[in-house]
Formats: C-alpha cells, structure tokens, sequence
C-alpha cells in the first residue's frame, strides 16, 4: 500500500488522507497541561486514532528523501511543534 502526500504538514490540512493517519482533532486541554507544555497553548491539534501505516517515507525532492520509521510518532512530534 502506498499514499503520496508533499509533506506531513499536507496531511494535517487534507481530511480525507488524514483518516489514515489517525485522524485529527482541535482539543483544549487544561490549564496545567497546557503550563507544561513548552508553548503554553491550550488548544492543540491532537491525532485520534492509531496510523494506518506503520512507517512512511516522505519525498521531498528526486534525491531529498525522509524515512519516517515510527510514523504515529513523527506526526505527534509535528502536532507538539516538536523538532
């Protein structure tokens, strides 16, 4: 199975797609939570559900390529604003 997106940033943004990333939800969370958080927010972006792949590799150019191996992770890490 296979999926083409531009980025996971094109995934956030597309519905349909997203559904196979877990989809996806505004949530608000609490006042402490968000004070733990490293930019304060309370209303974060938040994946629902397991991936339906387990990995993807996202084609950034013909030779810019990046493995994402644990692919719940790197679009958690992409919600948080985490590097």
């Amino acid at each position: 199975r296979s999926l083409l997106f531009d980025g996971l940033a094109s995934l956030v943004a597309d519905s349909d797609r997203s559904l196979l990333f877990g989809g996806f939800a505004s949530v608000t969370l609490s006042a402490r939570e968000a004070e733990a958080r490293h930019d304060k927010l309370r209303q974060v972006t938040k994946r629902m559900a397991p991936a339906v792949f387990g990995s993807a590799v996202e084609l950034r150019g013909y030779a810019d390529w990046i493995v994402h191996s644990d692919l719940e992770a790197a679009v958690d890490k992409y919600l948080d604003y985490a590097p």
